[in-house]
């Protein structure tokens, strides 16, 4: 009971995160940050939500989507009632995880995006100091492979998937698609192969000469006498 009580609540803390940031909306007032009070709170968590949404999308931009995911991933595992990650080791590589996406997504989308009706900077305030920061020391090709290994290792820590797992099943899947292709092509070829006869057969039954049917009278019967 312990261990669902513990997956109802991840379950319920992404659908409070997710919820708050897709109905995020510009008018709504953020706590140190926009104080004017809106007649209509848009956010469908209200207040809460509001200040909850807009910190995150100063701060770090749209980087926090894989607090979502984690947090569903918790309460799946604590539903299934699976080994559960070491506490230190995940927020450390979930913290770096958010960080380098968030200089990433700075570094590709340097300008603002609009987001329902307003201006969102895509790695928040801290992913455009990182990018910059970065930039200023490696340039931008040298920030990116940086900021993306970073990204991949915190991702690897976080979930346990080792790149000889992910090449392997990249490779089985890629020996089925090739597989089904390759039947569906023989298949196709097989039906043309099979069209192209039938229509052949058609055109020489049209071509070929008919038959000259010769009707012939049967002989009268002679009359017989009663």
């Amino acid at each position: 009971m312990r261990k669902e009580i513990r997956g109802i609540v991840f379950l319920l803390l992404a659908i409070v995160l997710g919820v708050s940031l897709l109905s995020f909306h510009p008018a709504d007032p953020v706590f140190g940050i926009k104080t004017d009070h809106a007649k209509k709170l848009h956010n469908l968590f209200g207040p809460v939500g509001a200040h909850l949404a807009g910190w995150i999308f100063r701060g770090l931009g749209f980087a926090p989507v894989w607090l979502v995911g984690g947090f569903g991933a918790l309460s799946v595992i604590s539903f299934r009632s699976l080994a559960f990650p070491s506490l230190a080791k995940s927020v450390t590589a979930t913290f770096c995880l958010l960080l380098s996406f968030a200089g990433l997504l700075s570094l590709y989308f340097p300008q603002e995006i609009l987001y329902r009706g307003g201006k969102v900077l895509s790695g928040g305030v801290i992913g455009y100091f990182i990018a910059r920061f970065m930039t200023n020391l490696l340039n931008d090709f040298g920030a990116c492979i940086i900021l993306g290994a970073a990204f991949i290792i915190s991702f690897m820590v976080i979930t346990d998937a080792s790149f000889g797992w992910l090449f392997s099943n990249i490779s089985l899947w890629g020996n089925s698609l090739v597989r089904r292709i390759k039947e569906l092509s023989m298949k196709k070829t097989e039906q043309k192969r099979k069209r192209r006869a039938r229509e052949e057969y058609i055109e020489k039954e049209k071509t070929k000469p008919k038959r000259q049917v010769t009707i012939v009278e049967p002989k009268p019967e002679p009359v017989k006498k009663p």
